[in-house]
């Protein structure tokens, strides 16, 4: 018996991904799952190869897995589990592939079983700007990441370690992250074209952009409807909850199993304003998604997701108090971005100082308006603090336990004079293009970065 829960035996390697599920990508190819890197064969476009079906696609994958080999895509996943190595819970997206799907290892052939899981990023419609996105999965910031590509970055190579010893590397002049990009349109054609039994289908996770705002998504709902069997169907939608969808809307989600609607909320403050850029604001936000609890029947839980940054890590303890003390029954999981001009580990080393003197207020001032609370257990990364411990943040007896989030940050930070440098000149840009002011959001950042620390 594996630590796993699950028959069969598990030989490290396998994963029930490649035999019954697939996600499709923003640009119309296809991936086992969410998680496998980018690099080597992870990835394919049917037709532009020698796998011209969904079937046939990830046969390699499956092969290999059978004769125990790594696949180097997975790493990730090898590495999560390393790291846990005596943990129940599955510690990684293999692990719960296996649960979800029980692992049968002694069954398994190199053949493709069926469709019976599916991710799909619908489009890039969306209605927001958040701040950390980009046009790949926002067509609302096509503008703005164009204009980010004319706003000139004075290059300094100061304490830069990128490039220190390395005169070829890349200058960037600009304040963009990417050239802005418009995606393949057509999305419900290319899903309909891949050819699978739907009616094994058991679970779909759709994302945008903004799903309740794009028109596929009533074309994939009356798909899913005809070609599906939607009363053993679980949706899972992950939505920004800004807006409402018609009544006929919410007429069809009914018919499916169960749902799953996971809100993006970042911060119990303005801090979500700011980063959310068209935000309605968080406590309208918050009611709109108890209006969704309202209408939809089978929707089965309570579900917020936070992404921080650079603009908004700083109310991350606050946050987590709000939710224990005012929404108890809404599960959160929490994602720091991990890369690129937001990030938290490419600022100096006065930040993180300052960071845990905002978390230990927002701490404090929560300890005292509470004295004994139930304990309320959180997630980060999408999974259990129990399981993640080092990452997990929890509050017990009404304290928040952000230390494992602190060392986490201090083994991680590595001060970046460039893209700390290029943080604080886009929030100009930005204020500029939006006619906006980071101290009308968040003062207490803004301060911080006033006083030009690492600069």
């Amino acid at each position: 018996m594996s630590r796993y829960d699950y028959e069969g035996k598990d030989n490290g390697v396998v994963c029930m991904y490649p035999w019954v599920h697939t996600t499709v990508t923003m640009e119309n190819s296809l991936r086992p799952c969410c998680g496998i890197s980018l690099r080597g064969r992870g990835t394919v476009k049917l037709g532009e190869n020698t796998n011209d079906t969904l079937e046939d696609a990830f046969k390699w994958m499956r092969v290999k897995m059978l004769a125990g080999e790594k696949i180097e895509e997975c790493n990730e996943c090898y590495l999560n589990e390393a790291a846990y190595p005596d943990k129940m819970q599955p510690m990684s997206m293999r692990g719960q592939a296996n649960t979800d799907y029980r692992l049968d290892l002694q069954n398994l052939d190199e053949n493709f079983i069926g469709l019976k899981g599916m991710e799909i990023s619908l489009d890039n419609i969306c209605n927001l700007q958040c701040k950390m996105c980009d046009s790949m999965f926002s067509s609302n910031l096509y503008r703005r990441d164009e204009h980010l590509l004319n706003v000139e970055f004075v290059y300094d190579d100061r304490y830069d370690i990128e490039s220190a010893g390395n005169p070829t590397f890349p200058k960037i002049t600009n304040l963009g992250s990417r050239k802005p990009t418009k995606i393949p349109k057509q999305r419900i054609e290319f899903i309909k074209s891949l050819g699978v039994d739907w009616s094994e289908l058991q679970h779909l996770k759709i994302l945008g952009g903004e799903p309740f705002y794009s028109p596929n998504f009533e074309k994939l709902l009356d798909h899913l409807i005809k070609e599906a069997k939607p009363k053993k169907l679980r949706l899972e939608i992950v939505s920004n909850c800004t807006n409402k969808v018609d009544e006929r809307i919410i007429d069809k989600l009914n018919l499916f199993k169960e749902i799953i609607l996971t809100c993006s909320l970042d911060g119990c403050n303005d801090y979500n304003s700011y980063q959310r850029w068209g935000s309605p604001g968080w406590k309208e936000t918050l009611e709109i998604y108890k209006w969704y609890h309202s209408k939809i029947h089978n929707m089965v839980k309570h579900h917020v997701h936070s992404t921080y940054s650079l603009l908004n890590l700083n109310g991350l303890a606050g946050d987590v108090a709000w939710f224990a003390e005012n929404y108890p029954e809404c599960s959160v999981s929490r994602l720091i971005v991990k890369d690129g001009d937001y990030c938290p580990n490419h600022a100096p080393p006065e930040y993180l100082k300052w960071l845990e003197e905002q978390w230990d207020k927002d701490t404090y001032k929560f300890q005292m308006r509470n004295s004994n609370p139930s304990e309320y257990v959180s997630m980060v990364d999408g999974f259990p603090t129990q399981a993640y411990e080092e990452e997990a943040i929890t509050l017990k007896t009404g304290i928040a336990k952000i230390d494992a989030e602190k060392m986490k940050l201090k083994k991680k930070q590595q001060f970046n004079y460039r893209r700390w440098k290029r943080f604080r000149e886009k929030i100009i840009a930005l204020d500029k293009y939006y006619d906006s002011k980071l101290e009308d959001y968040n003062p207490e950042l803004a301060k911080f970065i006033e006083e030009g620390f690492g600069c």
